[in-house]
């Protein structure tokens, strides 16, 4: 490296300038006399608020190297690009902060700037072309870099592209080809060019992404004596993401080295696997800052939630209670509602953290069983204004996601001032919605203050504003709606819903003022909310109006005298299928059918023949779904062949509507399925054959699941869900062996209707294999609905896995009466974590048969089991475990249990 691209300085542990080399001159223009013997912090201010300064603290007190790589931090040093050409505000740069040492120990730390900003440019223009949707593109990008010998970190990246062209390029570039060669070469990259550290990173990417296996390499380099390969290595691990690499890992719990420790904890957290929850708890448990730290994070990731009676005792350490908190958020239930709250009420812990954690807490709960309010009046019960103001002094000093979750809390608090309060929080987008949500519950005395703030705001804010007031439903609200009805569309369509839900007489006039208005959405909301008033007068304003001489109106008072059918406006609303206007002419053909008079559908017949709009077309066909006459029937198979795609769609879609399965229809359907060019044609087809249910048509199903096109294969494999299984098997089989995701979920739906036993272990490899973590959960509900021994033996079985754990717990809460008593046999399992599994899933079942189970549960010998089955039956009618809970409260080895028996048995 040259020492024109490469600048270097030091400092003393101070973070005071000893030496600036002329590099550093000539970058930043400021002279070696006037940077030396100055406090970094003072010459470049914006290093503290960009939390660099405390970067290079933590390296001056011996936390280790630290590297600012350029893709995300950008630069250290604010400094002008040197290349006069460089678009670029500032220089990028790849920065390396090390400690300076003398036999003392540490005297300061040195800090090499390299100016990548000419690469970053060229990479930034390459990875734009990696990034690009034409592989050609990509192809060309990667083989630039490969050729070039140069940007490994980059070139690693498209190691998982989706096309196997670039991803060969990128092997080749980074170690020509796969296999153990490559293995070894990479491996020898990170032990001995470690401090290259671009190397390095494309090194650990190649390795965390080959399919080699690799694991047994990096074990060997845990016993390097150099620290920093030992702490690559448990990186590398951790990316891998090997569960083998957990016992290795653990034993390097006790290294020498405090920051192999670090990265070891790290790495067992990326790795998620329940075995190393002890011994992070044990970390945890040590209090000690640097490491206690990183062990709350790799146990929040883990997610055991058995943990947390062991996570409380450390809410009182004030250097710990913020990640403790953030920890029992992801992991908690019920019971860490009030120790956290108590902690916003009395303690002087930083609020933020500790509020996110119960609006955490809450979502979860709410999410599960429907009873977050539960989180909330725990909190509410041990907060009071003291929390309500600290909530409110960090507020304006929130993040976006921090500030959602403190005015939910602060929503469960109250206190004088609160309507204000909550309503001001309509003002910012971050806390619009849960602010909205809170003043909705809070009925009419909310209403006031909304309006207040939003007389005075944006239309964003009054567009909220009149949708929470339409949910409140007070009519004190009207006169405000009603003078928001010449706002911008998205308020004037909030408000006039809002009036509609209302329903006060006296928004009528006003309404009707606004059919006129040039956006569909307003009119169809105007429409809507004067058909929820249904004033007396309406049908005489509605016929006046079906002659107006703007055709915005007269569309408008054509659909609202169809939906209530008044038969003074029959003829004008027949008149209006001729109108010049196709707007009009659509809109009065379509709501004839509200009128079910000979009239009416005599000019729906006409219209679906004469009209030259094939939306006015499309119109009638909509309307002739309404009738099973004979005649609308013929009419609709003749028109299934229009020259129009839409005409088509609609006629087919109406001819599903008939609720009869004529002979004729079902032969229009099947050709139209089978042979139409469109395919949206094609697919409304066989969803209409669904809808009649012939079961002769299953056979033109069974044709269809081997069609070309991909979205009426899954039509017609959804549509086989509807008619009986037999003969069906082997079609759908073969699709659960398709590499198209669509395509398996359709076959989801399908088996899951059927029941299909047979696929049960199909599906639950799909789901521990596929590495599309949305398919494996979709999966996972399917058994649950397929049901049975075996699928409930797999839910048991997946629920190993933490990205599944949720989705089998919620498929197993989902079982009905019958199934869910066989969870009783899981209880004598000796897997203490499948115990916990089934306990959680019957404590969100709707089944009585749950209360008895769990009442058995309060005998296991986990305490982990005993707290949840506890927890469980609070919700529940304690009839059946009322003795075995006293039990508990009084004499169980475990405080969290005893405690959580008292307040099942205090509710």
């Amino acid at each position: 490296m040259s020492a024109r691209s490469l600048g270097v300085f030091t400092t003393d542990t101070s973070l005071v300038v000893q030496s600036w080399d002329p590099w550093m001159v000539g970058a930043t223009g400021l002279a070696e006399f006037a940077a030396c013997g100055q406090p970094l912090g003072r010459l470049f201010p914006e290093l503290e608020r960009r939390g660099l300064l405390g970067r290079l603290r933590r390296v001056a007190e011996g936390a280790g190297i630290e590297v600012l790589a350029p893709a995300f931090h950008k630069y250290l040093i604010p400094c002008p690009p040197r290349e006069p050409t460089s678009r670029l505000e500032r220089m990028r740069q790849h920065v390396t902060v090390a400690p300076l040492r003398d036999r003392t120990g540490i005297v300061g730390v040195v800090v090499n700037i390299e100016d990548v900003t000419a690469a970053y440019e060229r990479e930034r223009r390459l990875a734009a072309d990696l990034d690009s949707e034409d592989e050609a593109t990509r192809l060309r990008a990667a083989e630039m870099l490969a050729s070039a010998g140069e940007s490994p970190v980059l070139l690693a990246g498209s190691l998982g592209d989706d096309s196997w062209r670039v991803r060969r390029v990128a092997a080749e570039g980074l170690a020509n080809g796969g296999g153990p060669e490559v293995t070894a070469t990479l491996i020898k990259a990170l032990r001995d060019h470690h401090q290259d550290l671009s190397l390095l990173n494309a090194a650990i990417t190649a390795l965390a992404r080959t399919r080699d296996d690799v694991v047994v390499d990096l074990f060997a380099l845990l016993d390097e004596p150099d620290a920093e390969v030992r702490t690559y290595a448990t990186l590398a691990l951790g990316l891998v993401g090997d569960p083998r690499a957990v016992p290795e890992l653990m034993k390097r719990l006790d290294d020498p080295d405090t920051n192999v420790r670090f990265h070891v904890i790290e790495a067992l957290g990326r790795l998620r696997d329940a075995e190393a929850t002890d011994a992070l708890l044990a970390v945890a448990e040590t209090r000690d800052f640097f490491l206690a730290f990183a062990a709350l994070d790799a146990l929040a990731l883990i997610g055991e939630p058995t943990i947390v009676p062991r996570l409380m005792p450390l809410l009182d350490d004030p250097a710990l209670s913020s990640a403790v908190a953030s920890c029992l958020g992801l992991l908690g239930s019920e019971e860490a509602a009030i120790p956290l709250a108590r902690l916003i009420e009395q303690g002087s812990a930083p609020v933020t953290p500790i509020a996110t954690a119960l609006a955490d807490i809450h979502d979860r709960i709410q999410t599960q069983i429907g009873e977050g309010a539960l989180v909330a009046d725990l909190a509410r019960s041990v907060m009071g204004t003291s929390a309500a103001t600290k909530i409110v002094a960090v507020l304006e000093t929130a993040s976006a996601d921090e500030m959602r979750a403190l005015v939910l809390v602060l929503s469960w608090l109250p206190f004088g001032d609160i309507n204000r309060s909550l309503a001001t929080f309509l003002k910012r987008p971050e806390t619009r919605q849960v602010a909205a949500e809170a003043l909705a519950g809070r009925g009419d005395s909310a209403a006031s203050e909304i309006i207040a703030i939003a007389a005075t705001e944006s239309g964003d804010v009054r567009r909220i504003a009149a949708e929470v007031l339409g949910r409140i439903g007070s009519a004190t609200s009207t006169t405000t709606l009603v003078s928001w009805l010449g706002d911008q569309p998205a308020v004037i369509i909030a408000a006039a819903t809002a009036l509609g839900a209302i329903g006060d007489r006296r928004a009528f006039t006003p309404l009707l003022a606004v059919l006129d208005h040039e956006e569909a959405s307003v009119r169809q909301a105007v429409v809507a909310a004067l058909n929820s008033i249904g004033h007396p007068k309406m049908e005489e304003a509605v016929a006046a109006r079906l002659s107006d001489p703007s055709p915005r109106v007269r569309e408008s008072a054509a659909r609202i005298a169809g939906y209530f059918g008044y038969l003074s406006c029959l003829r004008q609303v027949v008149e209006l299928c001729d109108d010049p206007e196709e707007m009009v002419r659509r809109a009065a053909v379509e709501h004839l059918a509200c009128y079910d008079q000979r009239p009416a559908w005599s000019k729906i017949y006409e219209t679906l023949q004469v009209d030259r709009s094939p939306s006015v077309r499309a119109a009638a066909a909509r309307a002739l779904g309404r009738s099973s006459s004979v005649e609308a029937v013929a009419a609709l198979i003749n028109v299934s062949q229009d020259r129009n795609l839409w005409v088509r769609y609609f006629a087919i879609r109406s001819l599903g509507r008939q609720g009869v399965a004529h002979a004729n229809a079902i032969a229009c359907l099947a050709e139209c399925a089978t042979r139409d060019d469109a395919p949206p044609v094609r697919i409304a087809a066989i969803e209409s054959l669904t809808a009649l249910g012939s079961p002769s048509m299953s056979v033109v199903l069974l044709a269809l699941v081997h069609d070309r096109d991909l979205d009426v294969v899954c039509a017609a494999i959804t549509a086989l869900g509807a008619f009986d299984s037999t003969g069906s098997e082997s079609a759908l089989r073969v699709a659960l062996d398709s590499p198209e995701p669509k395509v398996l979920r359709a076959a989801f739906a399908t088996l899951a209707r059927h029941r299909a036993g047979y696929a049960v272990a199909r599906i639950a490899a799909i789901a521990r294999e596929s590495r599309d973590d949305t398919l494996r959960r979709d999966a996972v509900r399917t058994l649950g609905q397929i049901g049975g021994r075996a699928a409930i033996a797999d839910l048991i079985a997946l629920s190993a896995y933490r990205q599944l754990r949720e989705a089998a717990v919620a498929a197993l809460a989902e079982l009905d009466a019958e199934q869910t008593s066989w969870l009783r046999d899981t209880l004598s399992d000796s897997d203490e974590r499948r115990r916990r599994v089934v306990v959680d899933a019957l404590a969100r079942t709707k089944n009585a048969s749950a209360a008895p189970i769990l009442a058995a549960a309060l005998e296991d010998a986990a305490p982990s089991v005993r707290l949840a089955a506890t927890r469980a039956l609070s919700r529940m009618d304690l009839r059946d475990a009322r003795e075995q809970l006293d039990a508990l409260a009084r004499t169980d080895a475990n405080v969290a249990v005893r405690a959580a028996a008292q307040a099942a048995l205090s509710r």
